[in-house]
């Protein structure tokens, strides 16, 4: 299967939010149900009783200066936040979860470690490519 980085990338959010929720990235990946990978899980999960705590917002492509912003408010509200950003060979998902000064500290599903962009890396990585979606999630108030 290919695009394992998104399921694998939201079962590390929902879990971090809620720890005993029950679900896999073989789960998620099913929810597709046959649709082109990309943050339309965001309109599949809100739907799905399961995933009824959880809100789902996905939002860009945008600026630097709003990408920044969302990040902040999202990572402020302990809201893990997925990003699509330009990798050899396509795209790559991974979690945000900490902004130190002008860089975003995200969890890659890949191998399990931390990668650091400056949000100017980022911009100039999805600049052409019309990129840069995020996808956050919460837990409802």
């Amino acid at each position: 299967m290919e695009d394992w980085c998104i399921p694998a990338s939201i079962e590390i959010a929902l879990k971090y939010l809620c720890p005993k929720i029950d679900v896999t990235q073989k789960e998620l990946w099913d929810f597709l149900n046959g649709k082109p990978p990309s943050f339309i899980y965001s309109e599949i999960l809100r739907n799905l009783p399961k995933f009824d705590a959880f809100s789902f917002e996905h939002w860009g492509p945008g600026t630097t200066v709003e990408l920044r912003g969302k990040l902040q408010k999202a990572i402020g509200n302990d809201s893990p936040v997925l990003i699509s950003i330009p990798a050899p060979g396509g795209w790559h998902i991974r979690v945000c979860h900490t902004i130190i000064d002008s860089s975003v500290v995200m969890l890659n599903p890949g191998n399990g470690r931390d990668d650091i962009e400056t949000f100017d890396d980022i911009e100039n990585k999805t600049k052409n490519r019309n990129g840069g979606d995020i996808l956050i999630i919460g837990l409802k108030r």
